[in-house]
């Protein structure tokens, strides 16, 4: 009976103790809080940004001039909506004589997202002076573009004719993928470059072999790749502490 009766209280002992442990190691396991990436205010800064390789390369080839410029709206520090406006002119001339023409604005519309977390793990603000991003583009131009002095041979009379035709208006649209590094050089002072996949969705061309150069874009036959630097300024928006959170100055 003593041997029964030592064994429950034994046995209850070590209940006790496995229960008190049980209850020490759960209070000591907290789950990591979760960390809000997208915390108010919503809206953080706009920036305006000019592109200066663009240019550029008109004075390298002589043949093509192309100017833009964008503004984006930083939204959570993480996302930023686009838009992009420019105007570009082409000349070409091929060695039988025909020479196209083409001239119009153009425009860019879309997004661009962040690849920098602004939340550390540990829940602290990150400064996002520096951070690569992505983005996508639905870009249009409204152009007009002629061909002159272009000669159609008839094979079955052996003639041949001169021709040139013109066309006030062509609506041509494409889709752009877009990345690239955004660089806060210095309390507002920004500059980055991104390079660009572009591919042709549609025209309202009759012949799409017409439409040699489509400014924004540039040769309507292939796919298109472009590359950016743009320089601007960053306008910050909130109080002090909140500019000291986005650009680690203030």
């Amino acid at each position: 009976m003593r041997r029964l009766v030592l064994t429950i209280l034994v046995a209850f002992f070590a209940l006790v103790v496995f229960a008190q442990s049980s209850k020490t190691d759960t209070a000591a396991y907290q789950p990591a809080p979760r960390i809000n990436q997208f915390q108010k205010p919503v809206f953080r800064g706009v920036s305006v940004h000019f592109d200066a390789a663009s240019p550029l390369m008109g004075l390298v080839y002589g043949s093509v001039y192309n100017y833009e410029a964008q503004i984006d709206v930083n939204l959570y520090r993480r996302i930023y909506p686009v838009l992009e406006v420019g105007y570009a002119s082409a000349f070409k001339e091929v060695d039988s004589g025909a020479k196209y023409r083409s001239q119009a604005p153009f425009f860019r519309v879309g997004i661009n997202y962040g690849l920098t977390k602004p939340i550390k793990k540990d829940g602290t603000p990150r400064s996002v002076k520096n951070y690569p991003f992505i983005g996508v583009r639905y870009a249009f131009s409204l152009m007009n573009y002629s061909v002159s002095d272009l000669i159609v041979e008839d094979a079955y009379w052996g003639t041949s004719d001169m021709v040139s035709f013109s066309s006030p208006f062509a609506y041509s649209g494409w889709l752009e993928i877009v990345g690239g590094v955004r660089i806060d050089i210095y309390k507002g002072l920004t500059m980055g470059w991104s390079a660009r996949f572009k591919t042709m969705l549609h025209t309202s061309a009759p012949d799409k072999s017409y439409v040699w150069y489509v400014p924004g874009y540039g040769k309507s036959s292939t796919v298109g790749f472009a590359f950016n630097y743009t320089i601007g300024y960053t306008l910050y928006y909130g109080s002090d502490e909140t500019k000291k959170k986005d650009t680690g100055v203030l």
